[in-house]
């Protein structure tokens, strides 16, 4: 795991004892006037138990067991499928850059651009002297795929792995909303995974 990966859990485990401790020792000396805190004692049993069934959780979700034993689960097989398709959405800009690109290379080396090439292949190009509208217009029509190919790309890559075609064509975002700690700590987190992905 990565540094940053083990001092977030680390940070998150040792400041909930932390909580409970202090929760317990506010309720069992009676200091809720002077620490500002009312808790029950039914707050501090279910923030205990939460604490105790992360681990149980945490098995469910990876798929291995506290000893290391894998141990497929239904939560795990879901949360991998959600990956593989959110993962789908996230890497479409980098993958629809390289179709362009090899489009792009492929077109201007072998000097065959799309509407010319076909036009080529007919046997209709090169045309008379006088018909230069005709090979402005091819030249306008290769232009046009050359300036969208991003979106044709990404309406491509969406038909074969079958996705919404019209789905918005942006950066992706993942927003956290919880306490300033949290959100900062997952955003670096995110952010090193993203990073891997692409290292």
């Amino acid at each position: 795991a990565e540094p940053c990966t083990i001092s977030v859990v680390a940070t998150h485990a040792l400041l909930t004892e932390i909580l409970i401790y202090l929760m317990q020792k506010v309720q069992i000396e009676g200091l809720e006037g002077s620490s500002g805190g009312s808790y029950l004692p039914d707050d501090i049993t279910q923030l205990e138990h939460l604490t105790r069934s992360n681990v149980h959780a945490m098995e469910d979700i990876t798929g291995y067991s506290r000893d290391g034993t894998k141990t497929p689960t239904a939560m795990e097989k879901t949360l991998r499928e959600k990956g593989a398709h959110w993962g789908q959405h996230v890497l479409e800009g980098a993958v629809s850059w390289v179709l362009v690109f090899i489009y792009i290379l492929v077109t201007v080396l072998s000097g065959y651009p799309l509407c010319i090439g076909i036009a080529k292949t007919a046997g209709l190009y090169p045309v008379s002297p006088e018909a230069t509208l005709v090979t402005e217009i091819l030249l306008l029509l290769d232009a046009l795929i050359y300036v969208f190919s991003p979106q044709w790309c990404c309406l491509l890559l969406r038909l074969v792995q079958g996705r919404p075609l019209l789905h918005r064509m942006t950066g992706r975002a993942l927003v956290i909303g919880d306490i300033p700690w949290v959100a900062q700590s997952l955003e670096a987190y995110v952010s090193k995974l993203f990073a891997c992905a692409y290292s």
